[in-house]
C-alpha cells in the first residue's frame, strides 16, 4: 500500500510537470508568432516608409529642375511650363524638367497622375508631340486614397495652377506647391516644394 501510494504521488508530480511544460511551451509559441509578426509588420511597414520618402524625393528633384519651356502634345496647341490640378483631370501634374548644371541631360516630359489607389510618374523623352504610347511609367506610391496639390501665388494657397483665374503670365510659376497624401495606413503626408523663380 505504501508503495503503491508512494508511486501514485511521482506520477502526479510527472503530471503536473508535464502540464507545466505544455502550458510554458504554448506562451512561449504565442510570444514568438506575436514577435515574428510584429517584426514583419514593422518591416512592412519601413518599406512603405522608404517607398514614401523616395517618392517625395524624386517629386522634390523633378520640380527643382523644371525648366520654363513651354511644349506641344502631338498637334495641339502650345501648352503652359507648368499643368497643375487639384485634384487631378487625366493628371495632377506636368512640365518639362531639364538636368541640373552638373549632370545636364536632354529635356524630359513629366507627369504625375493618380490612379486606382497609386501615384504615378511618366516620363517622356519625346517634349514637343509626345505620342501616347511613348511614356514610361513607374509607381511611386501605393495604398494611396487621396491626392490634393496646391499652389502658393501672389501670398495664399490655392487649388491648383492650370484652371487658376488670377491675373499672370503664361511664364509665371507659383512660388511653392504643396503635394498632400492620405495614406492608408500611414495617414496624411505633405510635401512642399519651393520653385526656384516663383512669383509670390
Amino acid at each position: 500500500m505504501r508503495a503503491n501510494r508512494q508511486q501514485g504521488v511521482t506520477l502526479l508530480e510527472l503530471l503536473v510537470a508535464i502540464s507545466l511544460f505544455a502550458i510554458v511551451g504554448v506562451v512561449a509559441t504565442l510570444f514568438l508568432t506575436q514577435t515574428l509578426n510584429g517584426a514583419k509588420r514593422l518591416e512592412a511597414q519601413n518599406e512603405e516608409l522608404i517607398s514614401v520618402q523616395t517618392g517625395m524625393t524624386l517629386f522634390e528633384q523633378d520640380l527643382l529642375q523644371l525648366t520654363l519651356r513651354s511644349y506641344k502634345q502631338q498637334s495641339a496647341a502650345r501648352q503652359l511650363p507648368l499643368q497643375a490640378y487639384h485634384q487631378g483631370k487625366p493628371f495632377l501634374l506636368q512640365f518639362v524638367r531639364v538636368g541640373s548644371i552638373e549632370s545636364f541631360s536632354a529635356p524630359q516630359l513629366i507627369r504625375y497622375r493618380f490612379s486606382q489607389g497609386r501615384l504615378l510618374r511618366a516620363t517622356n523623352t519625346v517634349v514637343d508631340g509626345a505620342l501616347a504610347d511613348g511614356w514610361q511609367e513607374t509607381i511611386l506610391m501605393a495604398d494611396i486614397e487621396e491626392v490634393y496639390l496646391s499652389t502658393y501665388f501672389n501670398q495664399q494657397w490655392l487649388q491648383g495652377w492650370s484652371e487658376l483665374n488670377a491675373p499672370r503670365e503664361s511664364t509665371d510659376l507659383p512660388k511653392a506647391l504643396k503635394l498632400v497624401l492620405q495614406h492608408r495606413r500611414l495617414g496624411r503626408i505633405e510635401k512642399t516644394v519651393h520653385l526656384p523663380g516663383g512669383v509670390w
